[in-house]
Parts: structure tokens; C-alpha cells; sequence
């Protein structure tokens, strides 16, 4: 192996996981968007599991990049692919089909993914997670 060369190893993987969770933010925006929608009746009522679900997968996600990557910038490029994904599914499309109609279910999950996904990255982490420096071998002082 050549000199340097697990150091570039190293980079390319951590481009590669960056890479991962926007892709893993787009394909949450894209499953969000159609199971946002669905709906179960419960008692001659209509409870809207499917965005539940959708803005609690959202910040689990989310935080689960905060963690992964010990910083808070996994989790808003969880987050930003989730909001290009969504905005561009929020569009309409050439034979005039929306997939986020308008209407109080999809404003709640915009306004709600965009809340629930800043709260779950903004949180801080715990005491001691943050990233590690590595150790210095060989300095003093």
C-alpha cells in the first residue's frame, strides 16, 4: 500500500457516508410524501397515522445522523434532503398531479417535518459524544 493511502481511504468513506445520508434523507422525503396521507378510522374518526409516523420516522432519522457522526451537521444533511425531496414532490406535476395536496395534512407535515427535523438536530448531545480529537503522539504542551 502506498503512503497516504489509508488516509485517503478514510476520506473516501466519509464522503461516502455523507453521501448516504442524503441520499437516506431524499428517500425519506419520497416515502413521507405518500404515506403521509393514509389514514385508519377509529371510532367513526379519522386518525392520521401516516404523518405521525412520517414526522416521528423524520426525527428519529435525523437524530440517529446527530449520533452517528457525533455532530449536529449529519443531521441537518438528513435533513436537507428531506426538504429538497419534499419541496420538489410539492410541486405540480406535468398532467397537473400533486402529490402533497393542499390542505391541513400537508401543511402539518412541511411545517412539522421542518420543526420536528430542527429540534432533532439542534439537540445537543450528551456529556462526552461529541467528536473525538485524535491524541497527539509525540508533543508536549
Amino acid at each position: 500500500m502506498a503512503a497516504g493511502g489509508g488516509a485517503g481511504l478514510a476520506r473516501a468513506l466519509t464522503a461516502l457516508s455523507w453521501l448516504g445520508l442524503v441520499v437516506g434523507g431524499l428517500l425519506l422525503g419520497v416515502a413521507g410524501a405518500l404515506v403521509q396521507a393514509t389514514t385508519v378510522s377509529i371510532a367513526g374518526r379519522d386518525v392520521p397515522w401516516g404523518l405521525v409516523a412520517t414526522l416521528v420516522t423524520l426525527g428519529v432519522a435525523v437524530r440517529g445522523a446527530v449520533w452517528v457522526r457525533r455532530r449536529r451537521l449529519g443531521g441537518v444533511v438528513v435533513a436537507v434532503g428531506w426538504v429538497v425531496a419534499t419541496l420538489v414532490l410539492a410541486q405540480t406535476g406535468p398532467g397537473g398531479d400533486v402529490l402533497l395536496p393542499e390542505g391541513w395534512r400537508s401543511q402539518v407535515y412541511l411545517v412539522g417535518g421542518v420543526i420536528v427535523a430542527a429540534l432533532a438536530a439542534g439537540w445537543p448531545l450528551p456529556a462526552g459524544t461529541g467528536r473525538r480529537r485524535p491524541a497527539r503522539v509525540g508533543r508536549t504542551a
